[in-house]
């Protein structure tokens, strides 16, 4: 949710992605929210929270919280590339249950997993 952490990680701003999250969820569309999660990157109660206010704000009624999955690793090594984010684990059931309840909290469904 923090747009210089954004571009740390991404280079750009996320700006336009939260503008364009407003527009379509007030078309009526009915949008679930799937935000993959980091290890150490956007996977902390704060940002957690701050998303799901932001998505309450917005209309949003779901958030579905993905499991760093690790397994993007291997595509990168099929294109000869390293992978940044190398030796990150998956969270634990625990963390996503009680990252999923911060979701719950704030009047929002919570999913996890994919």
């Amino acid at each position: 949710m923090d747009s210089a952490r954004h571009r740390a990680y991404t280079g750009v701003p996320n700006e336009r992605i939260l503008e364009n999250f407003v527009r379509l969820a007030a078309s009526g569309t009915q949008v679930v929210t799937r935000v993959p999660l980091i290890p150490g990157h956007n996977d902390d109660e704060p940002n957690v929270a701050a998303t799901a206010d932001f998505v309450r704000s917005a209309g949003g009624k779901t958030v579905s919280l993905l499991p760093y999955n690790a397994a993007a690793g291997a595509r990168y090594a099929w294109i000869g590339q390293a992978y940044p984010l190398d030796g990150l684990t998956p969270q634990s059931p625990e963390t996503l249950a009680r990252l999923a309840e911060l979701v719950r909290a704030r009047g929002l469904a919570a999913r996890t997993g994919f």
